[in-house]
């Protein structure tokens, strides 16, 4: 049977007239079932589900990506009249480039996928002239590609330059100019914490040296971060990006920024034609903007090294600066960002192109130097051996991957589902399920259903902080592989975790590891077996966390990810960075 190939939830898009096939399952939003009941429709085959097939698209986006930002590198020297060598546009340009190649090839091989596997009769799009996919930023093409429009531009340039023979009918032929332009919001009420901070950033800054050690969102707790600061006898610093407004785009000079695009596979092809009107405003029309900003930071001129753990991705201006002090050999650190077990971490790093990423685990520090978990130290996690029954609901999944994860929300709401209804009333009394930020301002709440069905259970719409609610559990349970497993492990709080495909997503060469965890009943393979695993324990799940077997299989797992932070750990810290720094510059003094 032929179907109609519909793009996205706009009806106005589809052809009602005819069987339909949804792209994917952001097409048939689950609170019109009524409205889908009267239409014949299928949901396209998510695209990369294999764990095979992942690794070979991440291995082909890795070896793209290398090609393409040596390219982009001397395009961006000839248009700003500069020299820099490609490990400079690399720092800056690179985050985004990941991004791009993930976010298109997907999107790519969906439409390719729906193309080969469905008898498709044709489809809707429309007129891509003058369309652009750019954004002013990194961070705005991480919004960008959750929004129905861009979404619709990408697919119908895609269905433009895919030989095919499905028939494709322009559903509108304006040619009206169009970019995602992400409006930023800014955070207008100040708390008493941020102004604090404000002002003392204000002060401080007239302490600062020249040759201070630059540190920015480390992941250590405030104080420690300010500890730290005083371990290499530095006066601490509240340092913070400015915001930039940048300039509109200029097609006539993205016109002039054109990459080979001969004799090249289809994808391949497709992305040098599109990234010279895809490449943010920041790195093209903005830069100058950029340069300026960043010529009057009042932060060190001859930083000793730089170190974070968080604005290496999205963060534009310290991008550049870092970029400018990397040519003087300042030593660049990055600290280890979210679980290490996802498949792709690898290039991450790669494309970051520090001189060294401080991990947490074995052998995290390098020349067989453990690293330790910087967000546990000093810190004091308290648990209840009475209290409640926590959950920490897995985030909105969005299709910001190389393969489809929308499908994970619907698996995830399956299995919670499954494992409440499993449980006695007595423990549904003292459950709180702790929904995270991006549930905040979403529209329909997922999880709507399960209040109205079970009443007893307390919701926490991400208005308490962790350390508050662990405070009042007796066991947590992690719906999602993250950094929180190990915090609460580690803090020796009562932990179970379990999500849908246990190992798709993760690294082989991590997975004994984790079937570590399977064994000592922390991570469950289904809903019953986590379920019947709380109840068993739900009397005293401390003396089930102290026992001998299950402990020496937490620790082999904590000894490989996130070792617990020693005594002195910000002293040993400094010292670390220190070492590290003069390894790389035997300049360097202190």
């Amino acid at each position: 049977m032929k179907r109609f190939l519909a793009l996205n939830s706009n009806e106005s898009r589809w052809n009602l007239k005819a069987p339909l096939l949804f792209i994917d399952e952001k097409c048939c939003k689950k609170e019109r079932n009524i409205f889908l009941s009267n239409i014949d429709y299928k949901i396209a085959i998510p695209y990369g589900i294999d764990s095979e097939k992942r690794d070979n698209d991440l291995n082909y986006i890795d070896s793209l990506f290398f090609k393409l930002i040596k390219e982009i590198s001397s395009l961006l020297n000839e248009v700003h009249k500069l020299e820099y060598p490609e490990s400079f546009w690399q720092i800056i340009v690179g985050p985004w480039l990941e991004n791009y190649l993930i976010v298109v090839f997907n999107r790519f091989n969906k439409i390719k996928n729906a193309i080969q596997n469905y008898d498709l009769s044709g489809v809707n799009i429309i007129n891509t002239k003058n369309k652009l996919l750019v954004t002013e930023d990194t961070i705005s093409l991480s919004k960008a590609c959750l929004n129905q429009y861009w979404n619709e531009v990408l697919y119908s340039k895609i269905l433009e330059t895919m030989k095919s023979k499905i028939e494709i009918k322009y559903i509108n032929n304006d040619e009206k100019l169009y970019y995602f332009n992400f409006k930023k919001e800014l955070n207008s009420k100040e708390t008493f914490t941020s102004k604090s901070k404000n002002y003392l950033s204000y002060i401080l800054k007239y302490f600062k040296r020249d040759d201070d050690a630059f540190i920015i969102s480390s992941y250590l707790p405030f104080i420690q971060q300010m500890k730290l600061y005083l371990n290499l006898k530095q006066v601490p610093q509240i340092w913070k990006s400015p915001e930039i407004i940048y300039r509109s785009y200029n097609i006539n000079l993205r016109k002039k920024f054109l990459l080979s695009n001969k004799n090249f596979g289809e994808f391949e092809k497709f992305v040098r034609t599109d990234i010279p009107f895809s490449i943010p405003i920041c790195f093209l029309e903005g830069f100058n903007e950029l340069l300026d900003v960043v010529s009057k930071l009042p932060w060190p001129r001859k930083p000793k090294f730089i170190f974070t753990s968080n604005n290496h991705d999205y963060d534009e201006v310290f991008k550049l600066w870092t970029a400018q002090k990397r040519e003087k050999n300042v030593p660049y650190f990055i600290g280890q960002h979210g679980t290490v077990s996802y498949k792709g971490t690898l290039l991450h790093d790669k494309v970051r192109s520090p001189d060294k990423v401080i991990g947490w685990g074995e052998n995290g520090w390098g020349m067989n130097k453990n690293g330790f978990n910087l967000k546990l130290v000093g810190q004091n996690f308290k648990h209840d051996n009475n209290g409640n029954l926590l959950i920490l609901i897995a985030p909105i999944t969005t299709d910001r991957k190389i393969w489809d994860k929308i499908l994970d929300n619907e698996l995830n709401q399956e299995w919670l589902r499954k494992l409440i209804s499993n449980l006695p009333k007595k423990i549904l009394k003292k459950t709180i399920l702790r929904l995270p930020h991006s549930y905040k301002n979403h529209s329909f709440i997922p999880y709507e259903s399960i209040k109205k069905d079970f009443p007893e259970i307390k919701f926490d719409f991400h208005e308490k902080k962790l350390k508050q609610l662990f405070a009042k559990s007796r066991l947590v349970i992690h719906c999602y592989d993250s950094t929180g497993i190990l915090e609460t492990i580690s803090s020796n709080i009562p932990t179970m975790c379990i999500w849908p495909n246990t190992f798709a997503h993760m690294v082989n060469d991590y997975r004994k590891y984790y079937e570590l965890l399977i064994e000592a009943k922390i991570l469950a393979n289904n809903p019953e077996e986590l379920s019947s695993c709380i109840i068993n324990n739900w009397d005293d799940p401390d003396k089930w966390m102290r026992n001998t077997i299950l402990k020496e299989k937490v620790d082999k797992f904590l000894y490989k990810f996130s070792n617990f932070p020693p005594k002195y750990a910000t002293k040993k810290l400094a010292q670390h960075l220190l070492n590290v720094a003069i390894q790389h510059n035997k300049s360097i003094k202190f």
